[in-house]
């Protein structure tokens, strides 16, 4: 079994952070809790990260600017395994987030 580090985020205060899509600006806490949260698991020698949540997947990009260790979009991995096996639609349930 491998060493590994967790980041629990609190998704009520991240749900708080959410922004306006147009609004880059209002993004900012949103985007800067989840990035933090990555900066930790880097610090900790993390070989990689997973952000284990389909909200933070909105602003996958931002998230992960700067960041120096690979994160994992689930979204990218799933696409190309329902590709690999022929599947033509998904479902992902989630969460409401308001």
């Amino acid at each position: 079994m491998p060493e590994f580090s967790i980041e629990s985020l609190d998704m009520h205060k991240a749900i708080s952070y959410l922004g306006v899509d147009g609004n880059e600006e209002s993004w900012s806490q949103f985007d800067g809790y989840h990035h933090a949260a990555l900066k930790r698991l880097e610090a900790s020698g993390a070989d990689f990260a997973v952000i284990a949540s389909n909200t933070p997947h909105h602003r996958f990009e931002a998230i992960v600017s700067g960041v120096g260790i690979p994160v994992i979009d689930i979204f990218e991995v799933t696409a190309k395994r329902c590709a690999r096996i022929g599947v033509s639609k998904v479902l992902i349930l989630g969460t409401s987030v308001r």
